[in-house]
């Protein structure tokens, strides 16, 4: 029929590769190569966002659906020794689903570390 289907930037949910394409479009505005679907140390990452003029490098993953896999997710990412140089942000499906993520890390780390680490922010931010 003519209609091409754009290639995947994640494999995953409709949903999941909207905020792929708003977070490719966001980071190319701020002139920042845009990576998708990483693989560091046996730790897959849906992406990264890197400064052209800085270098610096930012990883991100998207989470829609389950809350308690983002969480374990979370937690071994940010014990990456890539992440001692690097940022990391968890985009979120939307505020509620931020919001419970926070809880539940806040709840594992009342001392407040893991949050120290991680910068969240939901789809909407990137539009």
């Amino acid at each position: 029929m003519g209609i091409l289907r754009p290639k995947s930037l994640t494999n995953g949910s409709f949903i999941h590769e909207l905020a792929a394409r708003l977070i490719e479009a966001w980071g190319k505005k701020q002139s920042r190569i845009v990576k998708f679907e990483l693989n560091i140390e046996n730790h897959r990452l849906d992406g990264e966002l890197i400064d052209k003029a800085s270098g610096e490098r930012v990883f991100f993953n998207i989470g829609v659906t389950d809350k308690a896999r983002e969480i374990i997710n979370i937690e071994s990412i940010l014990n990456l020794p890539a992440m001692q140089t690097a940022k990391f942000i968890f985009v979120a499906r939307d505020k509620s689903f931020a919001d419970e993520v926070q809880k539940i890390l806040k709840a594992k780390d009342p001392a407040g570390n893991l949050l120290k680490l991680v910068e969240i922010k939901t789809i909407v931010d990137f539009m």
